[in-house]
């Protein structure tokens, strides 16, 4: 871990001197540090990226070492549902993460797009060539990938203008009443107790709290799980995951969110006489449907991952 210690002017925003004195790291990386904790000002934490000073004060900032990603094929391939000169619809698998970060090596999703996919734009930073959107470590499901700058730049205005469709599908402890599909607006924060979770509240909690919109579906009900199918209409972190988890329903197999063993406990008198139909150590939650319209020749286009293997699941 690296410290900086350094003197903040009045009237300075604390991000955007971190970002001149730290420009390995984007502003948005040195934010998202500052929000879990790496800053402290005159020895009190500070979570606040836009913190200015009434007068000159001492801070310190700690973060990571600079990890220099190596960039090169995967002999791992990703499945390509789909390809064109402009961009490729894949399917990143469970348990592969999206882009190089801390802790990562060289298997994860840009990796083995390197030896999947003929060309990838600049991406946003070095090490994400190609990715416009990203999906949890633990979620399988269909990505768009930018195969050139201008696919980028088109592709990711969908995205902000809400223009792509999104549906997931999940498996949820315990029973939800079927219905048709139920519209939902709150807020996603960091958990005040875990940084390493989100939050869920009906509710602004603070000024870090940013809008999370879906609306879902119940597909399939029983006594001890619901198949749900949820249409993202933001893209928050861990959105779907934290906010089932604040219905009291955590999706099956999330270990982050939930304890599986304890949640298998609560249902031990039900499941004592059959044979547990999942397996609670892999999440049950699927980006399996997208839809969008092409920027390129106007062309609606839809994507689908078949979901034979979960329609077939009993709920018991």
């Amino acid at each position: 871990m690296n410290v900086l210690e350094f003197t903040l002017e009045p009237g300075e925003r604390v991000d955007v001197f971190l970002s001149r004195e730290y420009p390995q790291q984007s502003r948005s990386r040195i934010q998202k540090l500052i929000e879990e904790g790496a800053l402290s000002m005159e020895g009190k934490t500070i979570l606040r990226p836009s913190y200015k000073s009434k007068k000159s004060e001492a801070g310190r900032f700690e973060y990571p070492e600079e990890k220099i990603f190596i960039l090169r094929p995967s002999p791992d391939k990703v499945p390509v549902i789909f390809e064109n000169d402009h961009f490729a619809i894949v399917k990143k698998p469970a348990g592969m993460t999206t882009h190089p970060g801390a802790g990562t090596g060289e298997d994860t999703l840009v990796h083995a797009l390197m030896g999947s996919v003929d060309s990838l734009s600049d991406g946003l930073t070095r090490e994400r060539p190609g990715i416009i959107h990203r999906l949890d470590r633990s979620t399988e499901g269909l990505m768009v990938i930018a195969k050139t700058n201008e696919a980028h730049k088109k592709i990711a205005a969908l995205f902000k203008e809400k223009k792509i469709t999104k549906k997931y599908r999940a498996i949820v402890w315990g029973f939800l009443p079927e219905g048709d599909w139920i519209p939902v607006e709150g807020y996603i924060f960091r958990h005040p107790k875990d940084r390493k979770k989100m939050a869920f509240s009906t509710e602004k909690k603070s000024r870090f709290s940013r809008l999370a919109l879906h609306d879902f579906r119940i597909i399939r009900s029983g006594e001890i799980f619901t198949q749900v199918e949820i249409r993202l209409l933001t893209g928050r972190t861990h959105q779907i995951r934290a906010f089932f988890t604040s219905m009291g329903h955590p999706i099956v197999g999330d270990t982050i969110y939930s304890v599986p063993e304890k949640r298998k406990n609560i249902y031990k008198e039900k499941l004592a006489a059959r044979k547990f139909p999942l397996d609670i150590e892999s999440l049950y939650l699927r980006a399996y449907y997208l839809e969008f319209v092409s920027p390129f020749d106007g062309q609606r286009q839809r994507f689908r991952i078949p979901m034979d293997d979960w329609d077939n699941l009993s709920m018991m």
